[in-house]
């Protein structure tokens, strides 16, 4: 089992391989400290939701505390994220 605070894995640039090596070594990961994902942590967000399917993927037990229930965690990043893109329709913002 190991512990680990959600900044160690996510507010640094970790990505798939880190995770696996991890899933690899032990059989249970805690990650304590998880917070509501919101446009400011956008890239911690996709760190997050890698880390989990791999996690699954390889069959490593996941235990996390967290600021939100699992199923709200991503809310507000998808309410900022639709926000976000309908304001820069409405200002005529080419995105190509």
């Amino acid at each position: 089992v190991a512990m680990f605070e959600f900044e160690e894995l996510f507010e640094r640039a970790l990505g798939p391989s880190d995770y696996g090596a991890l899933a690899a070594r032990f059989d249970t990961v805690i990650v304590a400290g998880v917070p509501s994902f919101d446009l400011t942590k956008h890239n911690e967000a996709k760190r997050f939701m890698n880390f989990v399917d791999i996690m699954y993927d390889e069959g490593c037990g996941l235990a996390l505390s967290a600021q939100e229930p699992p199923d709200l965690l991503l809310s507000k990043l998808e309410e900022d994220e639709e926000t976000y893109f309908l304001d820069a329709e409405q200002h005529n913002t080419d995105f190509r």
